[in-house]
């Protein structure tokens, strides 16, 4: 079922989370600059997923809609200030530069919203599918995996 799929993948982001923070504490800008955008590539891949498949398929409640609306509202946060924390590492690590505290301070603001997020997902929004007949799910199921699959081109040959 594709719950367990976005679930699954809620449990590898958090592991490029850590990752992440613990590349940006080590002070080596670019090691954190990889590991940091591999979180947001892979993030992006599970927004996308969410957003083109999932979203949609949802019957539009107003309890949902709402759901929903603050769940994009959140994607979105979650991507502009992972881009901005990438700008930041761009800059550290084309200059020579490794204090790090600003793009670790950012990705350090997300966790307890990352964790309240993946929460309202997983308690919620994964379980809207009721009205959907097990060929929906299965469809449902099979888009949302070649999402998750989907690195982009940057990353190719490179395991998550």
């Amino acid at each position: 079922m594709f719950a367990r799929s976005l679930e699954a993948d809620h449990r590898e982001l958090d592991a490029l989370y850590a990752a992440a923070a613990y590349a940006l504490e080590s002070g080596d800008a670019a090691e954190a600059l990889d590991r940091v955008d591999l979180f947001w590539a892979r993030l992006a891949m599970h927004i996308r997923a969410e957003h083109l498949h999932l979203f949609p398929s949802i019957s539009q409640t107003s309890n949902s809609a709402a759901v929903i609306g603050r769940l994009r509202d959140d994607h979105n946060l979650f991507m502009n200030r992972l881009a901005d924390a990438i700008k930041l590492l761009r800059t550290a690590k084309d200059t020579g530069k490794q204090e790090l505290s600003e793009p670790r301070s950012i990705l350090l603001s997300l966790d307890e919203l990352l964790a309240e997020h993946n929460r309202i997902e997983e308690e919620t929004v994964y379980l809207e599918s009721g009205d959907l007949t097990g060929a929906e799910q299965d469809q449902l199921a099979a888009a949302i995996d070649k999402e998750l699959s989907t690195l982009p081109p940057r990353f190719s040959g490179r395991a998550t």
